[in-house]
């Protein structure tokens, strides 16, 4: 379990009261897990049945979908110059697509490693690297430059014991 944050606001009394809230904590997390555990088997079952009653629709769907494609291809010249024909119940269209695909023998790795060096046909997303940019900090350089600074707090957190309390109920 990561550490949790939480506001200082001092109700308890003493040390036994804090590893009391802990072992609430924990028992509360596992409640939560517990919950959780069972909502997701339901959805998983109510995805199951749902993915089991439409399986045919489904199929016809994919089928009618195919027949359409087919028979449009067949009947291409009662398209005329358009690429739309429409009908009552929506249309059939064709429509020019580019796709690229690597040639024969390449793979999409082989065509990145051979784009490297040109910029514009790599895609990178920039971000700030905080980490490079907080140990760099630390080492006593100065980050203003590179307009950050660096802030430390003392936050408290927390951890519970989950060995422990599994040993408590079990």
């Amino acid at each position: 379990m990561a550490r949790a944050k939480v506001s200082p606001e001092p109700v308890l009394c003493d040390w036994d009261e804090a590893d009391d809230a802990l072992r609430e904590i924990g028992q509360i997390d596992r409640e939560v897990a517990i919950a959780e555990a069972r909502m997701n088997k339901k959805i998983e079952a109510v995805k199951a049945e749902a993915d089991e009653a439409t399986q045919a629709s489904r199929a016809r769907k994919a089928r009618l979908a195919k027949d359409l494609g087919e028979f449009s291809a067949a009947n291409r010249a009662d398209f005329g110059a358009a690429k739309t024909r429409q009908l009552t119940f929506g249309e059939v269209s064709y429509r020019i697509t580019h796709k690229l695909k690597p040639v024969s023998k390449w793979t999409w790795g082989r065509v990145l490693e051979h784009l490297e060096g040109l910029g514009k046909f790599v895609r990178i997303t920039p971000s700030v690297n905080r980490d490079e940019l907080r140990d760099l900090a630390l080492a006593g350089e100065d980050v203003a430059q590179f307009g950050v600074r660096l802030c430390t707090t003392d936050e408290f957190g927390y951890k519970v014991n989950q060995e422990v309390l599994d040993e408590q109920v079990a």
